[in-house]
């Protein structure tokens, strides 16, 4: 069996749509399967798990969710600073937040060598780039005006 890298997010995720498709998180242990003494013929959809286990994979799952919004937050935060005037617009702020945290974690997520070796899709690698920098002149051009500026010493520093 060949290993992979391991992606505990996207694990995270997948339990987390499991939990809320089966109103795992909604019930309690009379809500889990009490069929007892099943034979490999006869397995249900349902299992018997110790309340405990149950209890704790549920807070690890509110644990990953808040970890997410935290992300957001954080993001949110970071725009609200650099550009105050858009403290009370969250409905402009909030998808450039989430792109910022969609994009950081794409670069990480790549960043990191796994047990086997992948090679990144170019055409995806330049468009990540590409929205990553649009996403810094974005962000660093209140500091830098005119933004003229920034790309002279960019240039001057790549030639």
């Amino acid at each position: 069996m060949e290993l992979q890298r391991a992606e505990p997010t996207k694990d995270l995720n997948e339990l987390s749509d499991l939990w809320s498709r089966y109103a795992l998180d909604q019930r309690g242990p009379t809500g889990i399967s009490a069929v007892e003494n099943i034979g490999p013929g006869h397995l249900k959809d349902e299992i018997l798990i110790p309340i405990a286990v149950f209890r704790h994979i549920g807070v690890v799952l509110v644990h990953h969710g808040q970890a997410a919004r935290n992300h957001r937050e954080r993001a949110t935060k970071m725009l609200e600073t650099i550009a105050p005037e858009n403290k009370d617009r969250q409905e402009a702020l909030v998808p450039i937040a989430n792109q910022w945290v969609e994009i950081t974690r794409w670069f990480v997520g790549h960043t990191h060598a796994g047990e086997k070796a992948t090679t990144v899709n170019e055409e995806e690698l330049q468009s990540k780039f590409l929205t990553l920098e649009h996403q810094i002149t974005t962000l660093i051009s209140s500091f830098y005006e005119p933004i003229n500026i920034l790309d002279e010493i960019l240039e001057d520093t790549n030639s």
